[in-house]
């Protein structure tokens, strides 16, 4: 009788050799995963293989400008405005632990009782040895849960009518917002006039932190912990100098580009102040 190769299939050997070429046939043609996806209330994370990207959908009685402001100060990078298809819009660029991080807020909407936004905010690690995606890749949820912690979150209601007029005048407002500090002179003077009305700057880290403000005529600085240290400053010149100084490490950190200019970085100074 002669053994073909049907046969063979009803064998011990061929039953195995048949179950070792389905599995592997199986496991070389399902689909590759590109993506995956986890959803909240409010938003979405996204989850690629360089590089995740999450939206975080929020009401907040904030106006847009506060909004931005409230970023800057977070990020340590400028939110640039752009009205695209009549929305208002501000995007940004900046760091993370070595991370490029791009973020983008979009007014959405306005409403009585608090404006509507979006924020979508990507991390990437493309860059970086394909050995350490999967850790950057469990980090990067935590990072955006935290990022959009201070936001205050609410769905969006569809079927409450929209008010355009008000909405382009917040627009206008937030366009218009700051428009007196064009000049380095002029955000200087807005930081010195909130200090000697009672604002200051605060830091705090595992080894002290430091305090500066203005009291008794003279600005001061005061630095607590492991190297504690007075200064005080009568000449308002030598105080700018030395808070620019101050400041230099955490903005050329943040700031992708390297380098920064002197308006932007006064600017953000500004940002950092605790206004009373």
């Amino acid at each position: 009788m002669r053994y073909t190769h049907l046969d063979k299939l009803f064998t011990p050997e061929g039953f195995v050799v048949g179950v070792i070429t389905v599995a592997v046939t199986v496991l070389l043609c399902r689909p590759k995963k590109s993506k995956t996806s986890r959803s909240g209330a409010n938003g979405m994370t996204t989850f690629h293989s360089g590089h995740a990207d999450s939206l975080h959908r929020f009401r907040d009685p904030r106006s847009p400008h506060e909004i931005r402001c409230a970023l800057e100060r977070q990020h340590v990078t400028r939110f640039l405005p752009a009205v695209k298809d009549g929305r208002l819009e501000f995007t940004a660029s900046t760091t993370n632990g070595g991370l490029p991080c791009e973020f983008r807020l979009v007014y959405e909407s306005a409403d009585p009782d608090g404006d509507h936004y979006a924020l979508h905010m990507r991390i990437s690690w493309a860059h970086l040895k394909h050995e350490v995606h999967e850790y950057y890749r469990g980090t990067a949820g935590p990072w955006f849960e935290l990022w959009s912690s201070s936001l205050s979150s609410a769905p969006l209601k569809s079927s409450r009518a929209k008010r355009p007029s008000t909405y382009e005048e917040r627009v206008a407002a937030a366009l218009a917002a700051e428009s007196d500090l064009r000049e380095v002179s002029d955000i200087q003077r807005a930081i010195v006039r909130a200090l000697q009305n009672g604002g200051t700057y605060s830091t705090a880290h595992k080894e002290g932190g430091t305090r500066i403000g203005y009291a008794n005529g003279v600005f001061y600085r005061e630095d607590f912990g492991d190297s504690p240290a007075k200064h005080r400053f009568e000449d308002e010149v030598a105080f700018l100098s030395s808070l620019r100084r101050f400041f230099d490490a955490d903005l050329s950190r943040a700031n992708r580009e390297g380098t920064i200019t002197e308006e932007t970085a006064w600017i953000l100074i500004l940002r950092r102040l605790d206004q009373s």
